[in-house]
């Protein structure tokens, strides 16, 4: 039974990762931030921008969200699906640039139409963009797109549109950042949540610049409209793109981190390769990632109800992820222990022993 008849929904996708933090997010598309707040819920000019040039393309990892904006952009852009950004794109994306990289890379450069390097992007999303040259060639490609498109203009105009979506999120998201922070006792400044209204019904993570000044973002999409307008939050159910998303801005490096530890038992890879492949989750290092992570959103959804967590842990580890369970009874040490563990870092040494061969 639809509990929210008022939405159209598409119930949300695997989270393939993309977050990164801006401790100063420019004034452009910062439409909810303040000093005060914990984390900045923003609609970003260069996110939109790259999935406009993906939906030209037709490429499959969008919204299936049939919103307002999404008709707006389709009859404002129809006449660019033969430009050289949108056929870039499409040789591109049927190599390696896809999922994470491609966000990952735009939040490297400056807002639109300048399209400036700012920080270097991962080396990885780089590698999958087809090297510098290939890179350089698009982003010049993507400058010509928003000029001759009169992308600013179009931006500019959905302003509404955007503060409708983005109208009652920043509590929700608020009140996760704390929950988080509170269970991993990590401290997470200056955080930005990017709702991409044609990004999937699911998230990315990165992280960008260096260790000192890290810029951690989450893009995350819509799972519904209501009329018309995407909706990214029902209920506080953005918690758990924002508890999956964060949380992987300190367990990505902690497990570059311990990589050598963490490699010892790389064969449990193998049962699970084929599931893990076809969500984008291609060695193992990055399917350990995703387990620790689903078994953080685990416990904490525990710690609403025993419903909700038996709910997840059923519904991740349907979607092949056959260790959670392991990593999840194991987080009990750790909330039992938090005066010899104040943090998931303390404990994370042990947390890696629950994959054994």
């Amino acid at each position: 039974m639809n509990r929210f008849p008022v939405l159209r929904h598409v119930w949300p996708m695997v989270c393939c990762g993309l977050l990164t933090t801006l401790c100063a997010p420019p004034p452009l598309f910062a439409r909810t931030a303040s000093a005060q707040k914990k984390v900045s819920v923003v609609v970003d000019p260069r996110i939109e921008l790259m999935t406009v040039v993906q939906l030209l393309s037709g490429y499959e990892v969008l919204t299936k969200v049939d919103s307002n904006y999404r008709r707006e952009v389709e009859r404002h852009f129809a006449t660019f699906k033969e430009h050289r950004a949108v056929k870039l794109f499409t040789e591109m994306s049927k190599a390696r640039f896809r999922y994470d990289a491609v966000p990952k890379v735009m939040l490297a450069y400056s807002d639109p139409p300048a399209l400036t390097p700012r920080v270097e992007a991962p080396a990885d999303a780089i590698r999958r963009a087809g090297g510098k040259q290939k890179l350089e060639e698009f982003i010049g490609a993507l400058r010509e797109f928003s000029q001759q498109s009169r992308f600013g203009e179009f931006f500019a105009a959905q302003r509404e549109t955007f503060d409708r979506a983005l109208a009652g999120l920043q509590p929700d998201v608020e009140r996760a950042v704390t929950e988080l922070q509170a269970y991993s006792g990590v401290e997470l400044k200056g955080c930005t949540l990017i709702a991409g209204m044609l990004i999937h019904n699911g998230g990315f993570q990165a992280t960008l610049g260096s260790k000192e000044n890290a810029e951690v973002y989450s893009v995350i999409g819509a799972f519904g409209t209501k009329d018309g307008i995407p909706v990214f939050s029902v209920e506080g159910s953005v918690r758990y793109l924002v508890h999956h998303e964060f949380s992987h801005s300190y367990i990505n490096p902690l497990v570059e981190k311990f990589d050598s530890e963490v490699r010892k038992n790389a064969a449990l890879y193998e049962p699970i390769k084929e599931t893990m492949q076809r969500q984008a989750y291609g060695n193992w290092p990055t399917a350990v990632h995703e387990h620790i992570v689903r078994a953080i959103t685990i416990r904490l959804a525990y710690s609403r109800s025993q419903e909700a967590g038996d709910r997840l842990l059923k519904a991740e580890e349907d979607r092949g992820f056959k260790y959670v369970r392991a990593l999840a009874e194991k987080l009990k040490e750790y909330e039992a222990a938090r005066t010899k563990y104040p943090g998931i870092p303390d404990f994370f040494p042990e947390l890696i022993r629950a994959f054994r061969l």
